[in-house]
């Protein structure tokens, strides 16, 4: 069998949805053990490149570029959500809404979503407003129960995307202190003689008790670039 590649389309997508990881409970209740909670906001944006007709799904943005709204997402939903957790964790909270009920941490947060919305395409800037709003609203929602140490996992390889990135374009203290935030997290952690859940956390244990953990820390993450920044 011969595929005319020519006739196959492969359109980029992204979604923006929370979907905070499943317990038993959920399941008991929906008696369904596939059951995932989730928020009721949702958008799905997809590239306007097909073969055919295009499908007519409703509620779908069909756009020519999909990559700005997928990093206002990462920047802005994602970053905050980081941010949050490792700073969160640190002052006894367990849940994104407790992290963000706390009136100075809700104060940074949406500082955070504001100077990442700044480094976005230019043709995506109008928006960056009434996402931030949207997002601190998405947060407050205590049925959720979105809890802050599933965010924290992987931290080694969702930073270099969700804040190193935008804080190479930008140098502001709010994504400053977010990766200050994940540092003090694994250091602290690991002096609790507790192994993180990174694919690289014997990396950062060995990192975190060396003598100077801050600086190795960031050499794991990619960021010896921004040291002078976040060191100093």
């Amino acid at each position: 069998m011969t595929i005319d590649w020519s006739l196959a389309r492969f359109p980029n997508a992204m979604v923006d949805r929370i979907t905070p990881a499943t317990t038993d409970l959920i399941r008991q209740e929906c008696n369904d053990p596939m059951a995932v909670p989730t928020e009721a906001f949702r958008e799905w944006v997809i590239e306007d490149c097909f073969a055919g007709p295009r499908p007519d799904w409703p509620d779908v943005q069909f756009v020519q570029d999909v990559r700005p709204h997928e990093l206002r997402k990462l920047r802005m939903l994602n970053g905050a959500h980081s941010f949050l957790a490792y700073a969160g964790l640190a002052q006894g909270y367990d849940f994104v809404h407790e992290a963000i009920s706390d009136p100075q941490l809700r104060r940074q947060a949406l500082s955070l979503m504001m100077e990442a919305g700044a480094t976005l395409p230019q043709d995506i800037q109008d928006q960056v407003p009434a996402y931030a709003q949207a997002l601190l609203v998405r947060f407050d929602n205590t049925e959720l129960a979105h809890r802050l140490d599933q965010i924290a996992m992987d931290g080694s390889q969702k930073l270099p995307y969700r804040i190193l990135d935008t804080l190479r374009l930008g140098a502001t203290p709010v994504l400053i202190s977010a990766v200050r935030a994940w540092m003090s997290y694994c250091i602290a952690q690991t002096a609790l003689g507790k192994k993180l859940n990174d694919p690289l956390a014997e990396d950062i244990a060995r990192a975190a008790n060396s003598a100077q953990p801050e600086r190795k820390l960031l050499q794991l993450i990619g960021a010896e670039d921004l040291a002078p920044l976040i060191l100093e």
